[in-house]
This record gives structure tokens, sequence and C-alpha cells, in this order.
């Protein structure tokens, strides 16, 4: 996940949060284990994104977090997934591809 590298950068980097309330869903990111079960073929099952949507939605918004982005250069991010799409785009892309909650 992008975000979580964002998140350890800005840690990395001592960029306070725009809004310190964010520490809580930058911690729930960054306790996402990418090894466990709920990845397939290095993409994050649908059911677990829409999880952790609320939480990568909020993080995007932070200012420290478009601080960190901002300074990806200092923190050699190689790659960092532009999360400024319109989130509501993600759940028509959802709802085309049929997701079921089984």
């Amino acid at each position: 996940m992008g975000i979580r590298v964002l998140v350890d950068a800005r840690e990395k980097l001592h960029i306070p949060w725009g809004d310190p309330e964010n520490q809580a869903h930058g911690e729930a990111v960054m306790a996402f284990d990418t090894r466990s079960s709920m990845m397939a073929n290095g993409m994050v099952e649908t059911k677990v994104f829409l999880n952790y949507l609320p939480s990568i939605r909020a993080l995007w918004q932070d200012s420290g977090i478009q601080n960190a982005y901002d300074r990806r250069r200092e923190f050699q991010l190689k790659f960092v997934a532009c999360f400024s799409v319109s989130f509501s785009a993600v759940f028509v892309v959802v709802l085309l591809l049929g997701y079921r909650d089984d």
C-alpha cells in the first residue's frame, strides 16, 4: 500500500500530523500485515481494501501526509500512487466488478 510508505515517511521525516486524530488511522494501516492471507497475488482483497478505505481517505487528506508526498525525493520514494482520484470512483469500480459481500 502506497499510503503505508507515506505514513512511514511522515514519521521518519518528523512531519507532524495535520490532524492529530489521524494518528489512529496511520497506526491502523501500518498494522496491516502485507504477508497475510488477505493479500492475493500481491493485491489486497477488495473486501479488505474497503475496510481500510476510510483510513486511507482520511490520511490522504492530512496535510502531514501531503507534506511527506511533496518531500518524497528526500525519502527516496521510487513510486507512490497518487490518491487524488476521487474515492467515489473506487466504489464505482467495485460495483462494476460485481463485488459481493459473501
